[in-house]
């Protein structure tokens, strides 16, 4: 059930990217972010992801998805810094 509601939840995201058109990837989005900037932090998220599945788990530390957003909660960092990330990977997508 988990891996069908992330896959949806990816296609949903791929299919509201593919509607974005001209200088709308530079229309505020959320705060100082543009819609690239907040394209760009799902896209790295995503990748971040992607990742994390390639390396082996020693062990099962977190059985369910609201565990991981609980202990992310926690360890929120710099929000900044959060900006900025999402703004890099944005630029990193290209043309």
């Amino acid at each position: 059930m988990i891996r069908e509601a992330f896959t949806e939840a990816v296609n949903f995201f791929v299919d509201t990217v593919g509607q974005i058109g001209g200088d709308e990837w530079f229309r505020p989005a959320l705060g100082e972010r543009t819609v690239r900037d907040l394209v760009g932090h799902v896209h790295r998220a995503l990748r971040t992801v992607e990742m994390y599945l390639e390396i082996p788990a020693g062990a099962v530390e977190l059985t369910r998805p609201v565990d991981y957003y609980l202990r992310a909660a926690a360890s929120v960092g710099d929000p900044a810094k959060v900006v900025e990330h999402g703004r890099t990977a944005g630029d990193a997508l290209g043309a």
